[in-house]
């Protein structure tokens, strides 16, 4: 099966506090996916990761076949699309992070 985002281990530290801890998760092509859970589950960061906003304290991602550490890893994060939660609210709809995996 083709993978669009494969995460092993991923993890993100803020000091002492573990914002992501160890995520691994295969997403297959083509697939929407929404992440729900508590404030401060880690949803953003995961997010935030992929999209290159941030950088992992530990672990590793593919997406669309490029590893985090490619440097043309630019061209596979422009197909990921995104709704922020903060934007939802704001229209009334539910708490969470959808993102479509193309």
């Amino acid at each position: 099966m083709d993978y669009a985002l494969t995460t092993n281990a991923l993890s993100k530290k803020y000091g002492a506090f573990k914002a992501l801890n160890a995520v691994s998760m295969h997403i297959p092509k083509g697939a929407i996916y929404g992440f729900v859970g508590k404030n401060g589950a880690g949803k953003t960061t995961l997010i935030r990761l992929i999209c290159g906003l941030q950088t992992a304290t530990s672990g590793e991602y593919t997406l669309y076949g490029r590893k985090n550490t490619d440097k043309d890893i630019v061209k596979s994060r422009r197909r990921v699309g995104g709704e922020d939660s903060r934007k939802q609210r704001a229209q009334g709809h539910h708490r969470n992070t959808a993102h479509r995996i193309n």
